[in-house]
């Protein structure tokens, strides 16, 4: 297993030292400043500290944030999700090794933390961060996926070509099949037609031409279906 990679994050450390140094404790905490809150930020931790003390605070809070790994990992769902009709074998290998990248990678390290107390209804605060992510040149998962994709357009527009022409082929055999069927050709009316595509998308006949009517997102579609019994039945109708 590959070594994990630790970038430079914040200095917690100096902050625990410096607070540690002039008698002041703090405590971790889940910290979500209520809206249109009175509020005073310091950048300067010096400035922070001799407010504490000015207003004879012995106790401090703190929140650690930290990024989410699962906004940067590149999952199945998320391909699926943002383009079901591309092979996945094509980028397969692409993917994996950005994965490995990012499970080398030590997301326990914070990327900015936020020490405050509340002296008359206003909030004090200290904010210190550091965006260490950006060391490692990578985006959101959505975003490389992207550019690997974008890697591979020729492959992927080459293999999507090809499976549209065998979607237009199963289509053409189907239709020959729907109209030279003569339960197609008995079924006079709508609630008939209805009738005989409920009976022929559930039979095993259909199954091969099952894909020609999926959606973007990977779902079978009847209603497609009886769109083109209904341009077949006209169709057959001009022909008699």
């Amino acid at each position: 297993m590959e070594d994990i990679i630790y970038a430079t994050g914040i200095d917690i450390e100096t902050f625990d030292s410096r607070l540690d140094e002039a008698g002041i404790k703090y405590f971790e905490c889940m910290y979500n400043m209520p809206a249109n809150t009175p509020s005073v930020c310091l950048m300067d931790l010096d400035d922070y500290i001799e407010l504490i003390k000015l207003f004879g605070m012995k106790v401090v809070f703190t929140c650690l944030r930290y990024y989410d790994e699962d906004d940067y990992k590149i999952t199945d769902d998320l391909i699926l999700e943002h383009n079901r009709t591309v092979p996945l074998e094509i980028i397969k290998y692409d993917v994996e090794e950005y994965n490995k990248k990012i499970d080398r990678i030590d997301f326990e390290n914070p990327n900015s933390f936020v020490s405050f107390f509340v002296k008359d209804s206003i909030y004090y605060l200290y904010i210190e961060g550091r965006e260490w992510i950006e060391d490692f040149d990578i985006d959101l998962a959505e975003e490389e996926l992207n550019k690997i994709l974008n890697n591979h357009m020729e492959e992927i527009d080459k293999i999507q070509d090809e499976e549209q022409e065998e979607i237009n082929r199963l289509k053409q055999k189907l239709e020959q099949f729907i109209l030279n069927d003569e339960r197609f050709q008995v079924a006079t009316n709508k609630n008939l037609r209805y009738t005989y595509v409920n009976n022929l998308v559930k039979s095993k006949e259909f199954k091969p031409y099952e894909k020609c009517f999926l959606t973007h997102n990977g779902y079978f579609s009847s209603i497609d279906v009886c769109s083109l019994v209904e341009t077949l039945w006209r169709i057959y109708k001009s022909r008699k």
